[in-house]
């Protein structure tokens, strides 16, 4: 695809064909790569002056920036993606854009502005003709709204995705909303029925080869498995979600990871050694989050 890309004449024929080049970096968590051909991509685009083409470079751009940890420059790149957008036009892209803007509200903890996208990035998604949109809309705002523990509100649109998703064969999709799903349903007293279902469901994830938000996934079961007691599970899972971090660079959940990992330590068998490991874990996820 870049082959064939560098070999034509327009701008725009150049973005077209390096569009899904730029989707796969982004999907498999290849940061650098996605960083430097959305660049190149959204230079071409302003050449082409198309904002269907601007749009469409803006989120996985924006979604790149947000794992590697510069949530500003998402929250930038996603407003003017969202400005660039029709309303009567919804795309993935546009969409795309308000729900990476409504995420990045959350992770700054400002609730009231996220909803309000959220609302508004759903709106937008159901007036699509094309069910992919509306699936990927209400399986990422399920992420977001369980991230803040609204259980009711993250199970009714992850309901939602994987009624869509499973029924249409969004596999990826269907596990994303599974993974919120089953969380909820743990919390709400689901047992080890819940938990084997959001095993499952992050294990057919990682298996799909799509990697982005793999942390993401991964902090999810692993409080779960804290609140099961399930201490062997929840470290091998914080091993690993702290390997692919270092692996990718995906660094939206570092500080959650050891979080977490303080937590585990707490968890275990009393002694001043882990209270004091513990503390170190907590301090370092303070800093890294601020």
């Amino acid at each position: 695809m870049r082959e064939i890309a560098e070999r034509l004449d327009t701008a725009e024929a150049r973005f077209k064909a390096m569009e899904g080049e730029l989707v796969v970096h982004a999907m498999r968590a290849e940061y650098a790569s996605a960083r430097q051909c959305g660049e190149e991509m959204l230079e071409l685009a302003e050449q082409t002056g198309n904002r269907y083409a601007i749009a469409g470079a803006l989120a996985p751009i924006g979604a790149t920036s947000m794992h590697l940890g510069d949530i500003d420059a998402a929250q930038s790149l996603a407003e003017r993606g969202r400005a660039l957008g029709a309303p009567d036009e919804p795309s993935i892209q546009s969409v795309s854009c308000w729900v990476l803007l409504a995420s990045t509200f959350t992770h700054q903890g400002r609730i009231a502005e996220a909803n309000a996208t959220q609302r508004e990035a759903l709106a937008l998604a159901a007036r699509s003709e094309e069910p992919y949109v509306l699936a990927h809309a209400t399986a990422y705002l399920a992420s977001n709204h369980q991230l803040i523990g609204d259980v009711p509100r993250a199970r009714e649109l992850a309901a939602e995705a994987e009624h869509i998703a499973k029924d249409l064969g969004f596999t990826v999709l269907a596990s994303i909303a599974t993974i919120s799903r089953a969380w909820c349903d743990f919390h709400e007293g689901g047992g080890d029925a819940a938990l084997e279902t959001l095993r499952a469901a992050f294990d057919a994830y990682v298996a799909s080869g799509q990697r982005i938000s793999t942390t993401s996934h991964a902090v999810v079961a692993v409080d779960a498995f804290l609140a099961a007691g399930d201490l062997e599970r929840a470290s091998a899972l914080l091993d690993f979600a702290a390997a692919f971090a270092a692996e990718t660079g995906e660094r939206l959940n570092e500080s959650e990871i050891h979080r977490l990992r303080g937590e585990w330590l707490l968890a275990g068998p009393a002694g001043r050694s882990r209270r004091g490991a513990a503390g170190d874990c907590f301090e370092r996820a303070i800093a890294i989050a601020a």
